[in-house]
């Protein structure tokens, strides 16, 4: 299944005491559904949000950003303790690597609206590095899909150390035009490696990954 990203083409780190980073559990699981159906042009269907549930541990690959009270700089006030954000992936084998390679793949991610361009996709994507480095092993890429017209997602992913496949998939999504869509791929670095040791990402900010109502356009990481 594709993921698909919304956000803006910019993005600032604010107020990190405002954002913390869990997994999607029992309690949260139909705010995650709203955002994700808010958000993105596809249906997931019931299976992609048992397995959000299905490990809610540290090392869980479905994760949400909480906002704790309203700003300021944020258009519209909403109370404490609001998903706002939030990111699921899952792994995947490499069969050809007699090593047991595996890779890391962003089914979705995406910010509501008014908290976007605060830091809060790039803060979910983070967490999301450092929870596979430190619970798993033998993760060797992170990699996505993006609508090939989604500028937008495609420049966040490539400030973000992602690769650009040259490579159009066509016909990827089907019921958007143009069709296509471009890979991303980035290697774990030691960089991240080092960042992991020291992860404490319980706060942040944030942006969003395009769906397919207003701004948002589809790219599979959902980023």
């Amino acid at each position: 299944m594709s993921a698909i990203t919304a956000f803006f083409k910019s993005e600032e780190r604010l107020l990190p005491s405002k954002v913390h980073i869990e997994p999607v559990t029992s309690s949260t699981i139909a705010s995650y559904r709203r955002l994700i159906t808010l958000l993105l042009p596809i249906r997931y269907p019931d299976k992609f949000y048992k397995d959000s549930v299905a490990n809610n541990t540290d090392s869980s690959l479905a994760r949400i950003a909480i906002w704790n009270g309203g700003d300021a700089r944020v258009e519209h006030q909403t109370t404490s303790q609001n998903v706002v954000g939030g990111i699921q992936c899952r792994l995947e084998d490499v069969p050809s690597t007699p090593t047991g390679e595996r890779l890391l793949y962003i089914q979705t991610v995406g910010v509501l609206a008014p908290y976007r361009q605060l830091g809060i996709a790039t803060l979910l994507l983070d967490d999301i590095v450092a929870t596979v480095i430190n619970h798993y092993e033998k993760v060797t890429l992170i990699y996505a899909h993006v609508w090939e017209a989604n500028t937008d997602a495609l420049e966040w992913y490539s400030q973000r150390g992602f690769a650009l496949d040259k490579e159009v998939l066509q016909g990827y999504y089907r019921r958007l035009k143009p069709s296509g869509a471009r890979i991303v791929r980035r290697r774990i670095s030691i960089e991240d490696h080092l960042a992991a040791k020291n992860h404490g990402l319980t706060s942040g900010a944030e942006e969003i990954v395009p769906g397919d109502g207003g701004s948002n356009q589809p790219s599979n990481t959902q980023p």
